[in-house]
């Protein structure tokens, strides 16, 4: 973060009926309040959203669909965020999928990228309306794959294409270290053809950062616990 490395909480179904796509009004609301609550009280950058896996109909307490129901979070969390942050912008994005396509164009103009569907070295598609360029990722790339000459300089191609159409972004995914999977050959086909410039790993450290952090079953937060 330093280095001006945003880092945002991605915001994933998880198999219980229950989603971006299917709030109340109310829930939309107090969703926000704690979305905005998690970025102020862990020092994020923002929320991103992918709705997957949510599996929506499956639980008896809540319809299978609200219309408007993602629109509304995002209004209402971006609301919620300019409260919290007034001389700080803080991201909204999402990865296109799911209910992201029925993002009405209010909801989209409180955002700040959409992540394009589908992944590979051969993948490039324009913002789809209400979105524009300046807010989409036309690239999705997997960082944990070993690429071949061919496809580095497929890369390379369609980040230039990127910064040509005036694309906000260029996505990557499953991000390792390089130890298990280099990254750098992708990344500095990407800064060559999108920046003309280079990609570099820095010396130090040798190998990395010490991971100084144990992962947990995880916390669970509740809308009375942020009040």
């Amino acid at each position: 973060r330093q280095d001006g490395t945003k880092v945002l909480l991605t915001i994933l179904g998880d198999h219980q009926g229950i989603g971006v796509a299917n709030l109340s009004e109310e829930n939309q609301q107090k969703f926000a309040e704690i979305l905005a609550w998690a970025v102020e009280e862990y020092n994020l950058d923002g929320i991103d959203f992918d709705d997957e896996w949510s599996k929506y109909g499956e639980n008896p307490n809540f319809p299978s669909s609200v219309n408007g129901s993602f629109s509304g979070l995002v209004t209402k969390l971006r609301d919620e965020l300019e409260a919290r942050f007034p001389n700080e912008h803080k991201l909204i994005t999402t990865y296109y999928y799911g209910d992201a396509d029925n993002l009405s164009s209010t909801a989209v103009a409180d955002m700040d990228y959409a992540w394009n569907v589908g992944f590979g070295t051969y993948v490039y598609s324009s913002a789809p309306s209400p979105w524009t360029n300046a807010k989409w990722s036309a690239q999705a790339l997997s960082l944990n794959a070993s690429y071949n000459i061919l496809s580095l300089n497929q890369i390379k191609n369609y980040s230039q294409r990127s910064k040509e159409d005036g694309m906000g972004a260029i996505m990557t995914y499953d991000l390792r270290i390089h130890t298990e999977e280099d990254p750098l050959p992708a990344l500095q086909k990407i800064g060559e053809g999108a920046f003309s410039g280079s990609v570099s790993r820095a010396s130090t450290p040798a190998n990395g950062y010490t991971k100084d952090w144990t992962a947990t079953t995880g916390t669970a937060i509740n809308y009375d616990d942020i009040n």
